[in-house]
C-alpha cells in the first residue's frame, strides 16, 4: 500500500522541481520580448505575477491528475527512486513529464545562446554606447536563464546516465547511491540561492540589508537598489 504521507511529499518535490523549469520558458519569451520590444510593457511586474500565477495553477492541475488516480507515485528512500502505485505502469501525464522533460531545459539553454549571441553581434554591428546600467542588466537577465537551465539541465543529464546504467548503478553500495542523489538533488535546491543571492547583486545587497536590521546591525546608512530594463522586471 502507498504510503499516502509519501504521496503528498512526492507531489510537493515534483512541483518544486518541475515549477522552475517552466519559468525557464517564460524566462526566455521574456528575454527575446525585451529584444524584440524594448519599450514594450507586456511583462511589468503586475502582468509578471499574473503569468507565473497562471503557470504554477496549470502545472499544479496537471500533477493532480495522476496523484488522484491509483498510479500516484511516491518516492521510494530505499530504491532512491520514483515508484508508481500501478507499477510496471504508469499514469499518462507521469509518463510525459519524465520521458520529455528535458526538452525544456535544452531548448531553453539553445534560445538563451540565440540570444547572447544576438546582444555580442548587435553591439559589433551598431557600435552603440550603451549605459553601464544597462549593459549591466542585460548581463544579469541573461546569465539568470542560463544558470537556471544550467542547473536543471545538469540534473536531467545525470538522470540519464542513471537510467543508461542503471544496473551498475543499483550494484553500488547504498551510501553511494545517497551520496550521487543528495548530489544530484543539490543541483536544484541551490539553484535560487546562486542565481538570486551570488548572481544578482541588486537582490543581495536587500538580503543583507535585511540581515542587519534583524540582528541589530543596521548602519546608519540608506542602500537604494534601483533595477529597471525596458520596463520589466526580472526573475
Amino acid at each position: 500500500m502507498i504510503n499516502y504521507s509519501g504521496r503528498y511529499f512526492s507531489l510537493l518535490d515534483d512541483f518544486v522541481y518541475y515549477f522552475p523549469m517552466s519559468l525557464t520558458v517564460l524566462m526566455v519569451v521574456q528575454r527575446i520580448y525585451a529584444v524584440l520590444n524594448t519599450l514594450g510593457n507586456a511583462f511589468a511586474n503586475g502582468k509578471l505575477i499574473v503569468y507565473c500565477i497562471v503557470l504554477s495553477l496549470i502545472l499544479f492541475s496537471l500533477m493532480l491528475f495522476p496523484f488522484f488516480s491509483e498510479c500516484a507515485s511516491h518516492y521510494d528512500n530505499y530504491l532512491l527512486e520514483y515508484v508508481s502505485g500501478c507499477a510496471p505502469n504508469v499514469h499518462i501525464i507521469t509518463h510525459l513529464f519524465s520521458t520529455y522533460n528535458w526538452i525544456v531545459p535544452v531548448v531553453s539553454m539553445l534560445f538563451n545562446i540565440l540570444i547572447i549571441l544576438h546582444f555580442s553581434y548587435k553591439r559589433k554591428r551598431t557600435m552603440r554606447i550603451t549605459s553601464n546600467a544597462r549593459q549591466s542588466q542585460e548581463k544579469i537577465l541573461v546569465v539568470q536563464s542560463v544558470a537556471t537551465t544550467t542547473f536543471i539541465l545538469s540534473f536531467e543529464i545525470t538522470s540519464y546516465f542513471n537510467d543508461l546504467f542503471y544496473t551498475e548503478y543499483m550494484s553500488l553500495a547504498e551510501l553511494d547511491r545517497r551520496i550521487i542523489s543528495y548530489s544530484r538533488s543539490s543541483l536544484v535546491t541551490l539553484t535560487c540561492f546562486f542565481i538570486y543571492f551570488i548572481g544578482t547583486p541588486g537582490i543581495r545587497k536587500i538580503l543583507l540589508e535585511k540581515m542587519r536590521t534583524s540582528t541589530g546591525n543596521r548602519k546608519n546608512t540608506t542602500t537604494i537598489v534601483a533595477a529597471r530594463f525596458s520596463d520589466s522586471n526580472k526573475f
